[in-house]
Protein backbone atom coordinates (compact mmCIF):
# COMPACT_ATOMS: atom_id res chain seq x y z
CA UNK A 1 0.00 0.00 0.00
CA UNK A 2 1.56 3.30 -0.97
CA UNK A 3 2.07 5.95 1.52
CA UNK A 4 0.13 9.19 1.61
CA UNK A 5 0.47 12.66 4.22
CA UNK A 6 -2.34 12.86 6.85
CA UNK A 7 -3.75 16.07 5.67
CA UNK A 8 -5.98 17.04 8.69
CA UNK A 9 -9.30 20.10 7.80
CA UNK A 10 -7.54 22.88 9.34
CA UNK A 11 -4.19 24.67 9.22
CA UNK A 12 -0.95 23.03 10.44
CA UNK A 13 2.44 24.83 10.51
CA UNK A 14 5.65 24.11 10.77
CA UNK A 15 7.87 25.06 14.15
CA UNK A 16 11.77 24.39 14.36
CA UNK A 17 12.64 23.02 17.72
CA UNK A 18 15.04 25.35 19.37
CA UNK A 19 15.63 23.22 23.08
CA UNK A 20 15.34 20.01 23.99
CA UNK A 21 15.30 18.97 27.58
CA UNK A 22 14.89 15.77 29.89
CA UNK A 23 13.36 17.05 32.77
CA UNK A 24 12.38 13.57 34.41
CA UNK A 25 13.46 9.96 32.84
CA UNK A 26 9.91 10.01 31.18
CA UNK A 27 9.24 13.55 30.21
CA UNK A 28 10.77 15.79 27.80
CA UNK A 29 10.40 19.55 27.30
CA UNK A 30 10.83 20.87 23.80
CA UNK A 31 10.94 24.19 23.05
CA UNK A 32 9.83 25.68 19.55
CA UNK A 33 9.75 28.53 17.72
CA UNK A 34 6.08 29.03 17.13
CA UNK A 35 5.80 32.52 15.75
CA UNK A 36 3.74 31.57 12.52
CA UNK A 37 1.10 30.14 15.14
CA UNK A 38 -1.67 32.74 15.34
CA UNK A 39 -4.24 32.04 18.63
CA UNK A 40 -1.61 31.32 21.29
CA UNK A 41 -2.24 32.86 24.86
CA UNK A 42 -0.12 33.33 27.61
CA UNK A 43 -2.82 34.25 29.73
CA UNK A 44 -4.90 31.01 29.17
CA UNK A 45 -3.33 28.10 30.93
CA UNK A 46 -4.91 24.49 29.55
CA UNK A 47 -5.00 25.39 25.92
CA UNK A 48 -4.77 22.63 23.68
CA UNK A 49 -3.49 22.25 20.19
CA UNK A 50 -2.12 18.97 17.45
CA UNK A 51 1.09 17.99 17.09
CA UNK A 52 2.12 16.03 13.62
CA UNK A 53 5.63 14.11 12.61
CA UNK A 54 6.87 12.60 9.68
CA UNK A 55 8.03 8.99 9.26
CA UNK A 56 11.73 8.57 7.70
CA UNK A 57 10.05 8.67 4.52
CA UNK A 58 8.97 11.84 4.77
CA UNK A 59 4.99 11.33 5.40
CA UNK A 60 3.42 13.02 8.16
CA UNK A 61 1.25 11.07 10.68
CA UNK A 62 -1.63 10.99 12.31
CA UNK A 63 -1.51 14.21 15.08
CA UNK A 64 -1.75 13.63 18.75
CA UNK A 65 -3.25 16.59 20.99
CA UNK A 66 -0.64 18.54 23.67
CA UNK A 67 -1.20 20.85 25.95
CA UNK A 68 1.00 23.73 25.89
CA UNK A 69 3.12 23.83 28.74
CA UNK A 70 4.08 27.62 28.43
CA UNK A 71 4.22 30.49 25.90
CA UNK A 72 6.42 33.52 25.36
CA UNK A 73 4.08 36.16 23.20
CA UNK A 74 7.13 38.71 23.24
CA UNK A 75 9.53 35.46 21.77
CA UNK A 76 6.74 33.26 20.65
CA UNK A 77 8.73 30.53 22.29
CA UNK A 78 6.55 27.64 22.64
CA UNK A 79 7.21 25.21 25.27
CA UNK A 80 5.52 21.14 24.83
CA UNK A 81 6.17 18.47 27.17
CA UNK A 82 5.80 14.89 25.51
CA UNK A 83 5.65 11.71 28.06
CA UNK A 84 8.17 9.11 26.33
CA UNK A 85 7.35 5.60 25.56
CA UNK A 86 10.13 4.28 23.64
CA UNK A 87 9.25 3.82 20.02
CA UNK A 88 5.89 3.10 20.68
CA UNK A 89 4.11 5.46 18.75
CA UNK A 90 5.86 7.74 16.38
CA UNK A 91 5.30 11.12 18.07
CA UNK A 92 7.31 9.67 21.28
CA UNK A 93 9.79 7.64 18.82
CA UNK A 94 10.53 11.60 17.33
CA UNK A 95 10.05 13.28 20.59
CA UNK A 96 12.75 10.47 22.33
CA UNK A 97 15.39 11.67 19.64
CA UNK A 98 14.22 16.01 18.92
CA UNK A 99 17.22 18.13 18.95
CA UNK A 100 18.04 22.21 18.80
CA UNK A 101 17.60 22.29 14.98
CA UNK A 102 14.28 19.36 13.95
CA UNK A 103 11.15 20.58 12.78
CA UNK A 104 7.74 19.02 13.49
CA UNK A 105 4.30 20.60 12.46
CA UNK A 106 1.97 22.12 14.93
CA UNK A 107 -1.84 23.48 14.44
CA UNK A 108 -3.54 26.40 16.34
CA UNK A 109 -4.37 25.90 19.64
CA UNK A 110 -8.18 24.95 20.02
CA UNK A 111 -10.47 27.57 20.35
CA UNK A 112 -12.45 25.80 23.12
CA UNK A 113 -9.41 24.56 25.42
CA UNK A 114 -7.83 26.70 28.28
CA UNK A 115 -9.07 28.27 31.75
CA UNK A 116 -9.63 31.49 32.31
CA UNK A 117 -7.78 32.12 36.04
CA UNK A 118 -10.03 34.02 38.56
CA UNK A 119 -7.78 37.60 39.39
CA UNK A 120 -9.69 37.93 42.95
CA UNK A 121 -8.17 33.92 43.60
CA UNK A 122 -10.33 31.12 45.13
CA UNK A 123 -9.83 27.44 45.79
CA UNK A 124 -8.33 24.81 43.53
CA UNK A 125 -8.41 21.30 43.31
CA UNK A 126 -6.40 19.61 40.66
CA UNK A 127 -6.02 16.31 40.06
CA UNK A 128 -4.08 14.82 37.22
CA UNK A 129 -1.50 11.90 35.80
CA UNK A 130 1.79 12.69 33.61
CA UNK A 131 -0.59 13.50 30.86
CA UNK A 132 -2.50 16.10 32.31
CA UNK A 133 0.64 17.72 34.29
CA UNK A 134 1.77 20.32 31.68
CA UNK A 135 -1.93 21.77 32.29
CA UNK A 136 -1.93 21.66 35.74
CA UNK A 137 1.47 23.16 36.16
CA UNK A 138 0.70 26.04 33.49
CA UNK A 139 -2.43 26.39 35.74
CA UNK A 140 -0.48 26.76 38.96
CA UNK A 141 1.88 29.28 37.18
CA UNK A 142 -0.68 31.45 36.61
CA UNK A 143 -2.69 31.67 39.89
CA UNK A 144 -2.50 34.88 41.81
CA UNK A 145 -0.52 35.31 45.23
CA UNK A 146 -4.48 35.14 46.96
CA UNK A 147 -5.32 31.64 45.59
CA UNK A 148 -4.70 28.44 47.21
CA UNK A 149 -3.95 25.27 45.30
CA UNK A 150 -4.37 21.46 46.03
CA UNK A 151 -2.49 19.07 44.05
CA UNK A 152 -2.87 15.03 43.20
CA UNK A 153 -0.60 13.65 40.35
CA UNK A 154 -0.38 10.39 39.70
CA UNK A 155 3.20 9.25 38.29
CA UNK A 156 5.10 5.88 37.67
CA UNK A 157 7.96 6.30 40.25
CA UNK A 158 9.72 9.16 42.54
CA UNK A 159 11.88 9.73 39.52
CA UNK A 160 8.85 11.42 37.87
CA UNK A 161 8.47 14.18 40.47
CA UNK A 162 9.36 17.65 38.91
CA UNK A 163 9.54 20.68 40.79
CA UNK A 164 6.28 23.54 40.46
CA UNK A 165 6.48 27.19 40.81
CA UNK A 166 3.62 29.25 42.15
CA UNK A 167 3.34 32.38 43.83
CA UNK A 168 -0.10 30.73 45.08
CA UNK A 169 -0.43 29.03 48.18
CA UNK A 170 0.06 25.56 46.84
CA UNK A 171 0.68 21.80 47.97
CA UNK A 172 1.18 18.77 46.10
CA UNK A 173 0.43 14.87 46.41
CA UNK A 174 2.76 12.86 44.14
CA UNK A 175 1.01 9.13 43.99
CA UNK A 176 2.92 6.73 42.85
CA UNK A 177 1.75 4.12 40.72
CA UNK A 178 4.38 1.66 41.83
CA UNK A 179 3.11 1.60 45.37
CA UNK A 180 -0.44 1.16 43.86
CA UNK A 181 -1.33 4.90 44.63
CA UNK A 182 -4.12 5.84 42.75
CA UNK A 183 -5.79 9.55 41.76
CA UNK A 184 -9.31 7.74 41.90
CA UNK A 185 -8.46 6.59 45.97
CA UNK A 186 -6.60 9.88 46.86
CA UNK A 187 -10.36 11.35 45.13
CA UNK A 188 -12.56 9.05 47.70
CA UNK A 189 -14.25 10.67 50.48
CA UNK A 190 -12.84 14.13 49.61
CA UNK A 191 -14.41 17.31 50.68
CA UNK A 192 -14.38 20.33 48.17
CA UNK A 193 -15.26 23.46 49.62
CA UNK A 194 -18.08 24.99 47.84
CA UNK A 195 -16.85 27.85 45.55
CA UNK A 196 -13.84 25.61 44.86
CA UNK A 197 -12.75 25.50 40.89
CA UNK A 198 -11.87 21.22 40.19
CA UNK A 199 -9.57 20.12 37.11
CA UNK A 200 -9.30 16.64 36.64
CA UNK A 201 -7.24 15.24 33.30
CA UNK A 202 -5.83 11.78 32.90
CA UNK A 203 -6.81 8.44 31.97
CA UNK A 204 -10.45 8.65 30.58
CA UNK A 205 -11.94 5.71 32.74
CA UNK A 206 -10.12 7.59 35.89
CA UNK A 207 -11.54 10.81 35.00
CA UNK A 208 -15.21 9.23 34.64
CA UNK A 209 -14.45 7.44 38.36
CA UNK A 210 -13.60 10.43 40.37
CA UNK A 211 -16.29 13.12 38.31
CA UNK A 212 -18.78 10.62 39.37
CA UNK A 213 -17.24 10.91 42.77
CA UNK A 214 -17.35 14.43 42.74
CA UNK A 215 -20.83 14.94 41.61
CA UNK A 216 -22.54 13.22 44.53
CA UNK A 217 -20.73 16.46 46.52
CA UNK A 218 -23.58 19.45 46.53
CA UNK A 219 -20.46 21.90 47.03
CA UNK A 220 -19.34 20.88 43.50
CA UNK A 221 -21.11 23.04 41.00
CA UNK A 222 -21.20 22.15 37.35
CA UNK A 223 -19.65 24.88 36.00
CA UNK A 224 -16.49 24.78 38.02
CA UNK A 225 -15.83 21.15 37.08
CA UNK A 226 -13.67 19.87 34.70
CA UNK A 227 -13.14 16.94 33.95
CA UNK A 228 -11.62 15.55 30.56
CA UNK A 229 -9.67 12.23 29.81
CA UNK A 230 -6.27 13.02 28.21
CA UNK A 231 -5.89 9.65 27.18
CA UNK A 232 -7.77 6.23 26.70
CA UNK A 233 -5.99 2.79 27.14
CA UNK A 234 -6.32 1.19 23.76
CA UNK A 235 -7.22 3.74 21.61
CA UNK A 236 -4.92 6.25 20.24
CA UNK A 237 -5.32 9.83 19.76
CA UNK A 238 -8.20 10.04 22.66
CA UNK A 239 -9.68 13.02 24.06
CA UNK A 240 -12.90 14.02 25.89
CA UNK A 241 -14.60 16.36 24.69
CA UNK A 242 -14.41 19.82 25.89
Amino acid sequence: MSKTDVNPPYDIFSATVKKATLITPLLKRISVDAQEVSGLRADLPGQYLKVFVRDADGFRQPGRAYTVRRFDPKTSELELDFVLHGDEGNISRWASRAKAGDTLEISRPNTRSGIMIDPEGKNYFLFADETGLPAVAAIVEALPATATARLWIEIANTKEMQPLSAEAAVSVRWLCRELGETLVDAAKDLSIPSGSLVWVTAESGQVAAIRAGLKKQQSVETYALHASGYWKRGVADHRDPD
